[in-house]
């Protein structure tokens, strides 16, 4: 819409009566679209005191429509007021499928990277296994020796099954850590896709799970 003086009696008015037709509509000011994109640009109010502009966003209303149905009535009414809207091109007959494709494509889009991390972390798997068994069959291999050489110097059962589970528990150590590293390396990617795509970041997600967790852990006690 533009900034006129009566801007927000209009986006008011316009809610209402698309509202009484059953859709769904929120409506958001000039300042409420400024801090939205601050998100994504932090430096965006700096810059424009900086360079002495105003406020370039205009007051929004975000409309939901589920049918042909709803997009016509929402049409009709819009263009009792078109002067006041700066996108009334994008209301063609042909809206509807291009936002379908729009959202087919977000879902393929989700839909491979989804799979694509599967794959990342079915092949990191069979690379820890394989590194595993090797690992394994190795020490085993010098251990084999040791222990013969320790029974025949007359070693006890503690003596000669101690630098083995040492062994264990610092091989058990790595892996983890290993693991838990490529768990990180493979989520970033992904909260970077998921913080563009729905403003959701997971490993915020995960650290309120964390905090909650001890929260009720602390209560119970």
């Amino acid at each position: 819409m533009n900034a006129t003086a009566n801007e927000k009696q209009t986006a008011v008015a316009l809610k209402s009566a698309l509202e009484a037709k059953g859709l769904k509509v929120d409506y958001a000011s000039k300042q409420e679209a400024l801090k939205f994109v601050e998100k994504r640009v932090p430096d965006l109010t700096t810059t424009l005191k900086k360079y002495n502009l105003e406020n370039p966003l205009p007051s929004t209303l975000y409309i939901r429509y589920g049918s042909q149905t709803e997009f016509d009535m929402m049409k009709n009414i819009l263009e009792k007021n078109k002067n006041q809207i700066m996108n009334m091109d994008d209301l063609s007959d042909n809206a509807i499928k291009t936002q379908e494709k729009r959202v087919l494509n977000v879902i393929n889009l989700s839909n491979f990277i989804q799979s694509f991390a599967y794959l990342v972390v079915g092949a990191l798997v069979l690379i820890i296994i394989a590194f595993a068994i090797f690992f394994l069959k190795t020490i085993f291999s010098y251990f084999i020796n040791d222990i013969q050489a320790k029974k025949l110097l007359g070693a006890t059962a503690h003596q000669i099954i101690q630098p083995f589970l040492n062994v264990i528990f610092i091989a058990l150590g790595v892996a983890f850590l290993g693991a838990l590293l490529l768990t990180i390396g493979t989520l970033i990617p992904l909260d970077t896709y998921l913080s563009v795509l729905f403003n959701f970041n997971i490993f915020g997600y995960l650290m309120s799970i964390g905090l909650d967790i001890l929260a009720i852990g602390i209560i119970e006690i």
